[in-house]
C-alpha cells in the first residue's frame, strides 16, 4: 500500500465515521430547529392575530378621537366666528368715535386757525395805533419844543425891547 491509500484508508476508518455522527447530529439539530421554527411561526400568527385586534381597537379610537375632535373643531370655529363678529363691531364702533372726535379736532382746529387770525389782525392794528400814538407824542414834543423856542424868542425879544 502506498501512503496516498493508508491516508485515505485511515481518513475513512477515523473520519468518515465522525463526519456521520456530525451529520446525525446536524440532523437532530435540524430537526430541532424545525420544531422551534413551527413554535415560532405558531407564535408569529398568535402575535399577528393580538396587533390585529389592537390595530382594530386604535382604528376604532382615531374614528371615535376623529369625530370628537371635529365636533371641537366646529365649535371653536363657531365661537372663533362669534368673537370675530363681536371685534368687527367694536372695531367700527371705535371707528365711527374717532371720526366723531377727529371731525371735532377739525372744527376746533378751524376755530382756532380763526383766532388766530382775529388776534393777528388785532396785533397790527394795535401796532397801527401805537405808531399813531408815538407820532402823536412826537408831534406833541415837536410842539412843546416850538412853544419854548417861541416863548424863548419873545422873552428875548422882550428883554431886547425894554
Amino acid at each position: 500500500m502506498s501512503v496516498v491509500e493508508d491516508v485515505r484508508q485511515a481518513i475513512q476508518d477515523f473520519i468518515a465515521p465522525e463526519l456521520r455522527a456530525v451529520n446525525a447530529q446536524f440532523g437532530a439539530i435540524d430537526s430541532k430547529f424545525g420544531s422551534v421554527n413551527d413554535r415560532i411561526e405558531a407564535l408569529e400568527s398568535k402575535m399577528i392575530g393580538r396587533f390585529e385586534t389592537v390595530n382594530g381597537r386604535i382604528d376604532a379610537l382615531e374614528i371615535k378621537m376623529g369625530s370628537r375632535i371635529d365636533a371641537l373643531e366646529a365649535k371653536m370655529d363657531s365661537r372663533f366666528e362669534s368673537v370675530n363678529s363681536r371685534v368687527d363691531a367694536l372695531e367700527s364702533k371705535i371707528d365711527s368715535r374717532f371720526e366723531t372726535v377727529n371731525n371735532r379736532f377739525d372744527a376746533v382746529d378751524i376755530r382756532f386757525n380763526s383766532l388766530a387770525k382775529t388776534i393777528e389782525n388785532l396785533h397790527y392794528e394795535i401796532l397801527d395805533k401805537i405808531d399813531s400814538l408815538k407820532n402823536a407824542l412826537d408831534l406833541d414834543r415837536r410842539l412843546e419844543r416850538l412853544e419854548r423856542i417861541e416863548n424863548q424868542r419873545a422873552a428875548d425879544a422882550l428883554t431886547k425891547s425894554a
